[in-house]
């Protein structure tokens, strides 16, 4: 209930907000790749399965006057999972995470009313995590950028982006650990605000 509630506060504040504002936010599912200091994460190990997802959510202010060009802040996130990881002598499966998570800003372009072009550099912190006992999978911070292009669905207030999505993040693990690349390709669809 109480999350009906949100949404449909959310969505009367977004009819309200003047004609400037953007507002867009989804998921995705596609392929990531994660090496440290150059050598993928996966050598070495036998893992029957690797999946990554994508949040996303951004706010925009259209700096064209015509609803065609937005400065925007991004929140986002690729997560790049491990699973099905077979220890020597162990029956269990296990997993392995690594999380990139990202502050920042970019850009979104309309060349045309339905297609949308976007990018975006920022701010990027890690949140890795495994359930393998024993071992700890330490964090760090860099920096991260994306690229996007889009199909809108809807010529109305409201609406729904299909789109392909690339990221990379690198980051500097704590303690010397080395670096840590994520490269994410995927598909994704996401609720859109946009007055036009």
């Amino acid at each position: 209930m109480k999350k009906t509630i949100f949404l449909v506060l959310t969505l009367c504040i977004l009819h309200n907000l003047p004609a400037q504002w953007y507002f867009d936010g989804g998921i995705g599912v596609g392929g990531a790749t994660t090496t440290i200091d150059g050598k993928d994460v996966t050598t070495g190990i036998n893992v029957s399965s690797e999946s990554a997802v994508e949040l996303n959510l951004k706010i925009g202010y259209d700096i064209s006057g015509i609803s065609e060009l937005y400065l925007t802040g991004e929140i986002s996130g690729v997560g790049h999972r491990l699973s099905g990881i077979r220890l020597s002598g162990l029956h269990t499966d296990y997993y392995i995470q690594y999380n990139s998570y990202v502050l920042g800003a970019g850009l979104i372009w309309y060349p045309l009313s339905t297609i949308q072009i976007s990018g975006a550099i920022g701010y990027s912190d890690t949140n890795n995590n495994t359930d393998i006992p024993f071992v700890y999978i330490v964090d760090g911070n860099g920096y991260s950028l994306n690229f996007s292009g889009a199909y809108d669905l809807s010529k109305s207030l409201h609406g729904l982006l299909l789109g392909l999505k690339y990221h990379y993040s690198s980051n500097d693990l704590e303690n010397s650990r080395g670096n840590m690349e994520t490269s994410y390709f995927g598909i994704f669809a996401r609720y859109r605000f946009r007055k036009r």
